[in-house]
């Protein structure tokens, strides 16, 4: 990968660092924390953009969907609730069981699919899923592991993923596609993302963004390798063509930044916006890493014949 390739990939990143360093030293401005539920429905629009039904219907196996389904909202849950007694503070454990809960996220999924050349069409079709099960598997998740935590209402959380996911399913309905172009698209999701943590993160202090650090990396590394090895075992055993690995790899792990900061927001814990946002950036380092170094390594070792699914 050469440098431009590379700086290319991190841009992500780099923007969100850049919007936790402003969330620390700019002041915070409740007016703005008002566009938190159009903004996440905005980056919702941006993951139905490219799909359509026929799309959706023509891929929409049942396999890999079943092993996406089963990474993203069973076996990362239940390996957050045995990381969360790493973390002090309930607000800690409450970003993990967060990230846990939420829907896959498309954008990168699908970004870091193509790039290993897996089948995109199904990774857009497990992320479409992955949202649409949402308000129904985020609040029963985190009713049964952050119940102990913090008090919260599931009728709230429902609610504004409804509006939120109905909000974008009307926007992809009202905006065709070409109106958009792609890199109007990418700079709108980046400077959306960016406006979400500086709206949760401003409302921190240096002192609670660097409390249990180390642990909170330590928490987010295991859960997000967790989530990747247990989805490659759930590929093998599936008996999965191999064009699907990584769709199920990506999809199964990979969580949806602004819905996460949406929850955090309706749940009034910052700082469990820290684990959160923490999450996302080991998530696209990673997606980066197993893109550039790990398929094209794992594709000599471990594919089989293509088998229907």
């Amino acid at each position: 990968m050469n440098l431009r390739a590379g700086l290319n990939r991190s841009v992500n990143v780099l923007v969100i660092l850049a919007a936790v360093a402003a969330g620390l030293w700019l002041p915070h401005i409740p007016a703005v924390g008002s566009l938190t539920v159009p903004i996440v429905a905005f980056l919702v629009y941006i993951s139905l953009r490219g799909v359509t039904f026929q799309e959706v219907s023509s891929v929409a196996r049942p396999r890999p969907i079943l092993v996406g389904l089963l990474v993203s909202y069973v076996a990362l849950p239940a390996t957050a609730h045995a990381l969360a007694p790493l973390l002090s503070g309930p607000g800690n454990r409450l970003g993990l069981y967060v990230i846990a809960a939420v829907p896959t996220t498309a954008g990168s999924s699908i970004v870091w699919t193509k790039l290993s050349d897996g089948d995109v069409e199904l990774a857009s079709v497990l992320a479409v899923v992955s949202i649409a099960v949402a308000p129904l598997a985020t609040p029963l998740i985190l009713s049964s592991f952050a119940g102990p935590v913090i008090s919260l209402s599931p009728q709230a959380v429902i609610a504004d993923l409804l509006l939120i996911i109905g909000g974008g399913v009307i926007l992809r309905i009202a905006i065709p596609a070409e109106t958009l172009t792609e890199r109007q698209v990418d700079n709108s999701a980046r400077a959306s993302i960016a406006t979400l943590v500086y709206i949760s993160v401003s409302q921190l202090s240096v002192g609670q963004l660097s409390a249990n650090l180390a642990m909170v990396l330590v928490a987010v590394i295991a859960l997000l390798v967790s989530g990747f090895l247990i989805s490659l075992v759930l590929y093998r055993l599936s008996g999965l063509a191999p064009t699907a690995r990584s769709a199920v790899f990506f999809s199964g792990s990979l969580k949806n930044l602004g819905v996460g900061l949406l929850i955090v927001d309706i749940l009034s814990v910052p700082s469990a916006a820290v684990v959160v946002v923490i999450y996302y950036l080991c998530q696209q380092l990673a997606g980066a890493l197993a893109a550039d170094l790990f398929f094209p390594r794992l594709a000599i070792t471990l594919d089989t014949p293509e088998a229907p699914e």
